[in-house]
């Protein structure tokens, strides 16, 4: 585990605060992971959403 000490604003200790609370979390460290596990889940699901389109070009370029 990374241990960092970071400087945020008022705004993002809010937005933490919140997810830390939502999500009933113990600290705005488990509320950091939260965020990052639910930004990644957003970019897996654009990634995969991309991909199914092109297969089907190929698709049709190879078999007409």
């Amino acid at each position: 585990m990374v241990k960092a000490i970071i400087d945020i604003n008022k705004d993002s200790n809010r937005i933490l605060n919140i997810i830390k609370a939502e999500y009933d979390l113990k600290t705005k460290s488990d509320a950091i992971e939260k965020l990052a596990e639910l930004y990644n889940k957003d970019k897996v699901v654009v990634a995969t959403r991309k991909r199914p389109l092109d297969l089907t070009e190929n698709f049709r370029k190879h078999y007409g």
